[in-house]
């Protein structure tokens, strides 16, 4: 596989169970290593420049990895803080605003539905300006209205990032 991917673009992968794209996404950010072959982003090869590589990158797996008992809230401030945000409360309020999760900032993550569980896994991946975010089926669980939302969130949040997505 040979992709070059342009900043401002939303690359979609699209197959069926087992072809490949979540491992994919994952030798992307590193979570796998490829056995063979290599992989660049922004110039930097993703093995010897790892932790310039992982400062890019911003990730939603296919599961959605949250601590039940920390609020919605308090999950993109913990991203925000390991990211080295200096001021998260701005980015915080925006990410969540843009998907409709601000009037749920409050609620521990446990009670929420799979759909606000995915976008918040969304939102976690834009914390600290990732300019590269992918995506592992981000609208899996949601109905259409929230996929919509998420869809219309990418759009306008693409410009100087680059999205590589999975979908059914």
């Amino acid at each position: 596989l040979n992709l070059e991917v342009f900043s401002g673009q939303i690359l979609v992968l699209l197959g069926h169970n087992g072809a490949g794209k979540t491992t994919l996404l994952s030798m992307i950010s590193g979570s796998k290593v490829q056995t063979a072959g290599s992989i660049s982003i922004f110039g930097r090869d993703n093995i010897e420049d790892e932790i310039e590589v992982q400062k890019l990158l911003g990730v939603c797996p296919q599961g959605s990895p949250i601590f039940p008992k920390l609020t919605v809230w308090e999950h993109v401030a913990l991203y925000a803080a390991a990211r080295g945000v200096k001021n998260p409360e701005g980015e915080v309020e925006g990410l969540l605003e843009d998907l409709d999760l601000l009037r749920k900032k409050d609620r521990p993550c446990g009670r929420l539905s799979g759909g606000e569980r995915r976008k918040l896994c969304t939102a976690l991946a834009f914390v600290g300006g990732s300019k590269v975010i992918l995506l592992d089926e981000p609208t899996s669980d949601m109905d259409s209205l929230s996929r919509r939302q998420v869809w219309d969130m990418l759009k306008r949040n693409k410009a100087g990032r680059v999205f590589v997505i999975t979908t059914h």
